[in-house]
This record gives structure tokens, C-alpha cells and sequence, in this order.
């Protein structure tokens, strides 16, 4: 449930962002998030592994980032009011609006982000091995519904359907979007049942935006797109998996690894397709086809994180862990004594000296951390791209962002060929 409302949250903001960011430099605000989010979610994962809080290992980490997501939306679709109640001028309260909404955008970004990582952990951390590839696909197919559920509410006239919910389309997205994000989370929280963990040891390891006419309209064009895209995506990730093969001996050819490769070339084809694009109705088509592609990227590469973690953890003893599940036992005699006996120093060294397990939040941090790091170099690629191809033309052209997908089509093929040196882990449907 958790994983719908992220992505019913992101895709509300994402149709309407560029209305708060016309004013000031995208490609710096983009280049300073991909950065801070960098770092900072890699360290986010590590302090998950490490939580032995009563209420669970990833639901703390869960509770703060909703509570950073309802606060940051509200502070971007709010912007303007909350800066004219502290200040008079109207020059200073647009400068501040504009400063509320960018810091507003870190926090949701990196937020998002955030929970969505908590959430995959709980993925790893609570369904057996022989699930893991049912428990990611059911993730897919949530954060698919979840797009389909926000970009169909951004298409929407919300004006004429919820006028007491604000006097802005992007005050009610906000406001739809904080709801049904509270109430998943919510949802998530109380129905799923983590294991309580003790510490071991003290280890650290291009017509003018002026226009409102024409900004509206291609604003819900541009949702269509995207509604359109979501759609596929949840079809793809609901019927894909359907066709890998039901066993480690089966001469099925639609393996996981094949599905991956085909997936980036499909991309590529896809990318370098926009230079035959010429209308609004082609335009649609082609983003709408980026959602098979996608809807294997959402599904493949946490698979495959899925079953390595839980290989590692078949060959991994208990003793090896920074954390381990805390008995009834234990509780009982928590409950009884407040003193614990202290790990004796000979203990503590042999513990020190062995292989240290592989934790499922840690290697979600790094998986995520070679997300966010391609992120960063595509927004600085981008902009080199765009001032290049306009630079040769003279004027702004209109192709610029084609030659960006032309671009990411080229580094599909490479990850095409990458893929087929990944480890075979036998991952099979069950």
C-alpha cells in the first residue's frame, strides 16, 4: 500500500513542478539534490540496519520520512502564503515563495525517496527467499497503480471537482496527495509485523510559459502522457513476469537476465525513436512506450538484490550479524533484569575478526547509491547537450531534449551489454 502512495505522491508534484521552478536555475537546483541525496540516503540505509527500536527496525525510518514528505508538500503548494505572513513587500515574498518551494523540493525528493528505500527493505527483510521475486513484482506493480492513480488525479480539472479543497490545481494535488500518502502509510504500518532486533556489538560499519493558456494545456498533455506511460508500465510489470521460466532446469529463454537485456535495448530503440516525433499525439506515444522498459526496471534489479541477500544470508551464521532477532526469551528476561552481561573482550575480538554479513538495508543503500550517482550525471550531461545543440543552431532548439534521449538510448546499449556479465543466481517463478 505504502509503495502506491509514494508514487501517487510523485508523479502529483512532477506535472506541476515547473510552475515553481520557471523563475530560478533547474539544472543547479537538480544538480545540488542528485548530490545531497547522494550521500545522504546511503547513510539513511545504514542507521535502518542498525535500529533496534521497539517498533521495529524500518518503521521508524518510515514514520520520520511521511512525516517529512506531508510537511514538505504542503510547504511547496503553500509557499506563497506562508511567505506574505511573515513579510510585507511583494518583491521580498516572491524571492522567499521561491526559496520555500526549492527547499521544499530537496526535502520531498530525498524524502520520497527515502521511505520508498524502507519500504523495499521491508521486502527483503520479511518474505523468504523462494518469495522474493513474487514480494518485488507486487512492488512494481503497486508503484505502477501508484502512477496511474497520480497522473490520472493530475490530468484531472481538480478546480472544478474539489474547489473547497483550495483555490490552486497544485494546492489540492498537494492536499490528495498528503491524504492518501497518510493513510498507506498508516495502512503499512499497523499490518505489517517486523521483528524486533537487540544489539550485538558496538561495530560501526517551446511556446512562452508567460501563456497561461498554453502552460495549462500542455501541462495536462504532459499528465496524459505520463497517465498513459503508467498504464503500460502496470500492464508490462503485471503480465512480463508471467512468462520467466518455473524452474532452474526449464529451457524457458525468458529469463530475468534475457527480460533485462531485452529491456535496455528496447530503450534505446525507444530513445533514438524521437527523432521522427513531430506532433503532440506521437509525443504521447513515445513516453507511454518508456513504461515497459521501465516496469522491468522496477522489478529485475530488486529481484536480483532480493535473491543475493538471501543466498548471503543462508551461508551466514548468526554470530556474523551487527543485529539479531530478538527472542521471546529474551524478552522475558528483559523484563525481569535491566542488567546485561557484557561482552567479554576475547569475545568481541573474534567477533570483529570474522566475515561481516551482508545487511539487507546496507546493499539497498548501495544499490541505491548507483541510482541516485547515473542521476547526477545525467543532469550535468544534459545541460552540456542542451547548450551544445543550441549553441550549433543559434537559437533554442526545439530537438535539444531529443538529443538527451538520444544520449540515454547510446548508454542503454552499453547497460545491454553489461547486463550479460551479472552473476546467475537461478532466479526462477515460484
Amino acid at each position: 500500500m505504502e509503495s502506491i502512495s509514494t508514487q501517487v505522491s510523485r508523479p502529483l508534484l512532477n506535472s506541476k513542478k515547473s510552475t515553481s521552478y520557471q523563475s530560478i536555475d533547474n539544472n543547479e537546483i537538480i544538480d545540488n539534490n542528485e548530490i545531497l541525496e547522494d550521500e545522504a540516503l546511503s547513510q539513511w540505509e545504514m542507521i535502518n540496519d542498525k535500529c533496534t527500536s521497539r517498533i521495529g527496525r524500518r518503521r521508524p525510518f518510515i514514520l520520520i520520512g511521511g512525516l517529512l514528505v506531508c510537511l514538505s508538500m504542503v510547504s511547496i503548494a503553500y509557499s506563497k502564503e506562508w511567505a506574505s505572513r511573515f513579510l510585507g513587500k511583494k518583491t521580498t515574498v516572491k524571492n522567499v515563495a521561491i526559496i520555500i518551494a526549492v527547499v521544499g523540493f530537496y526535502v520531498l525528493d530525498f524524502s520520497l525517496n527515502a521511505v520508498q528505500a524502507s519500504i523495499r527493505a521491508l521486502i527483503l527483510d520479511i518474505p523468504p527467499v523462494y518469495q522474493q521475486e513474487t514480494g518485488n513484482a507486487w512492488a512494481g506493480r503497486m508503484l505502477h497503480i501508484g502512477n496511474i492513480a497520480g497522473y490520472f488525479t493530475g490530468f484531472l480539472n481538480l478546480l472544478a471537482l474539489f474547489p473547497f479543497l483550495g483555490d490552486s490545481q497544485l494546492k489540492i494535488l498537494c492536499i490528495v496527495a498528503c491524504i492518501v500518502f497518510t493513510l498507506s502509510l498508516l495502512y503499512t504500518c499497523l499490518n505489517v509485523k517486523e521483528k524486533v532486533y537487540e544489539p550485538v556489538d558496538d561495530d560501526s560499519r517551446t511556446h512562452s510559459i508567460d501563456d497561461p493558456d498554453f502552460f495549462e494545456k500542455s501541462t495536462r498533455y504532459g499528465s496524459f502522457a505520463l497517465l498513459m506511460y503508467s498504464w503500460i508500465s502496470f500492464l508490462a510489470g503485471s503480465i512480463i513476469p508471467r512468462f520467466t521460466p518455473t524452474s532452474p532446469s526449464s529451457k524457458n529463454p525468458f529469463t530475468v537476465y534475457n527480460i533485462y537485456t531485452i529491456s535496455h535495448l528496447l530503450f534505446a530503440l525507444i530513445a533514438w525513436s524521437t527523432s521522427f516525433v513531430n506532433n503532440v499525439e506521437q509525443s504521447i506515444l513515445l513516453i507511454g512506450s518508456f513504461g515497459v522498459p521501465w516496469a522491468i526496471s522496477m522489478w529485475i534489479p530488486f529481484a536480483l538484490v532480493g535473491e543475493y541477500v538471501g543466498q548471503e544470508d543462508d551461508r551466514e551464521t548468526q554470530e556474523n550479524t551487527d543485529v539479531r532477532p530478538l527472542t521471546n526469551n529474551d524478552e522475558e528476561e528483559a523484563s525481569t533484569s535491566l542488567d546485561l552481561t557484557p561482552t567479554s573482550s576475547s569475545a568481541a575480538t573474534t567477533l570483529h575478526s570474522e566475515e561481516e554479513k551482508f545487511a539487507a538495508g546496507m546493499i539497498l543503500g548501495v544499490h541505491n547509491l548507483y541510482i541516485v550517482l547515473p542521476q547526477l550525471v545525467v543532469s550535468l550531461t544534459s545541460s552540456v547537450i542542451i547548450k551544445l545543440v543550441n549553441d550549433i543552431s543559434g537559437v533554442d532548439s526545439n530537438d535539444a531534449f531529443g538529443w538527451v534521449f538520444r544520449f540515454g538510448g547510446a548508454m542503454a546499449i552499453i547497460a545491454a551489454i553489461l547486463s550479460r556479465y551479472l552473476d546467475k543466481l537461478h532466479v526462477y517463478r515460484r
